[in-house]
């Protein structure tokens, strides 16, 4: 068939492999009704007679006599004699490097190969519908700067398929750089066992409006491991996202204090748990600060996030909203967040730990349903006796026992309360069963809390400073 377009002639095909049977002269126009069915990846290309470019499966495409083949993104059919070029080679839609989106096929391959034809200021777009993809690890799949990733909002579902129960080596990127800067991506939903963006080095990284439930739905249950994960990374910027169902929503990393991630702003983004039962998952995290400095966590929500276990069942159980530890972060901003821990059985939930940075301000944020602060305790082994002024605590309050070295004789993680005082108690092993005999103090610093909940809880050393 042919059409009008511009004064030129425009012939028409229903896919890119009817055009491979036409003979056309240089220059002409061919529209293809679809890349493989019609109504999916239609596309304009023009014919080029001398061009020999690269065959990357949607800007550049075999000519005539040609047959397209591709593993994964490398070009594995025949040439043919030309090239058919896309008339529009600067915003890369998967469905036309031969993305289905209906949720049933697998699209690895179509999506690698539009990441791939990628060049700087290029843009990949997801159109809405939804994209199975395997959790195979590829390694980068962006491979220049200065990109835009994007979809139609929650309309563009991007979902993990599993073919196993187990996923200890089994994770996937869908998106991964390596180095490099000014990398965009927004507007899309991801669901089961992916990480939506991991960054090893690079700067200017901003991830806006995406949303996603981690959670696989299988026999094991596993919640993916870091849904955003940066390495290195400098200039990050994740904004008015909702994060449902994960382990570390957004991991901030490095290796040592040379290589670690430096300006990083997470605002106005929800982190909830809405599963209660039937995952798994020993220490979630909403914003995880570990090898970081210069961090500003301001006006997030953070909603019920639980580990699967209850206190004192086999594995530490303690969910948090932010936590920071272990990389010695030189400046943690926590302000204007609301935490709301409204309960699950016998679990754990913290709004925000700071344990090594180097300076850290936590304020104006609002808790729900959390105490107030840990309470610093001292035994009296003769007795029996907690020394814990003003705790609050109830008789058959469960209580969460920890030390910086070993607690008492006598004591475990998890007790209950009894012969409570207003600076005083006792503790038992279970409800009704006496209280305990403390034979010996322990070493190092004790601290309590409700089993439940904490607020805050800030772990100093020499040289720390915290505005509180």
């Amino acid at each position: 068939m042919s059409i009008k377009y511009k004064n030129s002639d425009i012939l028409s095909v229903s896919n890119v492999a009817g055009m491979f049977l036409l003979k056309v002269n240089d220059n002409q126009l061919v529209q293809t009704l679809g890349y493989t069915t019609e109504g999916i990846g239609a596309n304009l290309y023009r014919y080029d007679a001398g061009s020999t470019a690269t065959i990357d499966g949607g800007f550049v495409l075999p000519g005539i006599g040609g047959v397209l083949s591709f593993s994964d993104v490398t070009f594995n059919g025949t040439a043919g004699t030309g090239r058919f070029v896309a008339v529009d080679d600067v915003i890369a839609d998967v469905t036309k490097f031969g993305a289905i989106h209906d949720g049933i096929t697998i699209e690895d391959a179509p999506i690698h190969r539009a990441l791939k034809a990628l060049s700087s200021g290029g843009v990949c777009y997801f159109p809405k519908g939804t994209y199975l993809v395997n959790p195979v690890y590829y390694g980068p799949t962006i491979f220049a700067d200065n990109v835009t990733i994007y979809g139609d909002g929650n309309a563009t579902i991007i979902k993990g398929y599993r073919t196993t129960d187990d996923p200890s080596n089994q994770f996937y990127n869908i998106f991964e750089t390596a180095g490099r800067d000014n990398i965009t991506l927004r507007d899309m939903r991801f669901e089961g066992y992916i990480t939506a963006l991991y960054c090893d080095g690079g700067s200017n990284i901003d991830v806006t409006n995406i949303s996603g439930n981690w959670h696989i739905a299988n026999a094991s249950n596993y919640y993916v491991d870091k849904p955003l994960c940066f390495y290195g990374c400098t200039n990050v910027r994740v904004s008015n996202c909702h994060f449902e169902n994960f382990y570390f929503a957004v991991y901030l990393g490095g290796v040592d204090t040379n290589d670690r991630c430096n300006n990083v702003t997470v605002t106005g983004c929800t982190f909830e748990h809405t599963r209660t039962s039937s995952f798994t998952t020993y220490f979630p995290v909403g914003v995880y600060v570990y090898w970081a400095d210069n961090v500003s966590v301001t006006g997030n929500s953070f909603k019920n996030i639980y580990p699967q276990v209850e206190n004192g069942s086999t594995g530490t159980g303690m969910g948090y909203g932010v936590y920071e530890g272990d990389g010695a972060c030189r400046s943690v901003v926590v302000t204007g967040n609301s935490f709301e821990f409204r309960g699950n059985g016998g679990k754990r939930a913290m709004g925000v730990y700071l344990s090594t940075a180097e300076a850290g301000t936590v304020s104006g944020n609002t808790f729900t349903y959390v105490r107030p602060k840990w309470k610093f305790f001292t035994v009296d082994t003769g007795t029996d006796i907690i020394n814990c002024k003003d705790h609050g605590f109830a008789n058959g309050d469960a209580v969460y026992l920890e030390s910086g070295d070993t607690l008492p004789s006598g004591l475990s993680a998890t007790m209950y309360v009894v012969s409570a005082t207003t600076d005083t108690f006792k503790v038992e092993t279970s409800v009704g069963a006496g209280a305990a005999n403390i034979t010996t103090a322990g070493t190092g610093l004790h601290i309590v809390s409700t089993v439940q909940n904490t607020a805050v809880r800030i772990q100093t050393a020499t040289g720390q400073k915290y505005n509180v």
